[in-house]
């Protein structure tokens, strides 16, 4: 039975965090298929947050939360985000799928 390393670990939540800090300061500045690449990645690292972020690059209400502006919003794409976010344990996942009537 082997035994993931505790320092690759850290390493992996580093850079997941890098990532969704570059995701987030993307989508602020209206790069959401850069933004989304970003989370996706994150995403597959089991990140509940980024798999929020993603949902939120999809809600328009969480777009104008933001500040972006040119980034279309698709309210089916950003549902399926937050259900995987909220599955995976993201109260605030589950707050904003509240908001958008599911």
């Amino acid at each position: 039975l082997a035994f993931a390393d505790p320092r690759r670990l850290g390493d992996e939540a580093e850079a997941t965090a890098e990532m969704i800090a570059r995701a987030t300061a993307q989508l602020r500045d209206g790069a959401a298929s850069s933004a989304r690449l970003l989370l996706t990645r994150a995403a597959r690292e089991g990140s509940p947050e980024a798999l929020s972020l993603l949902g939120q690059s999809y809600d328009a209400a969480a777009l104008a939360e933001l500040g972006v502006k040119g980034v279309r919003a698709d309210a089916s794409e950003a549902r399926k985000y937050y259900r995987q976010a909220a599955s995976a344990g993201s109260s605030d996942a589950r707050r904003r799928l509240s908001k958008l009537g599911d």
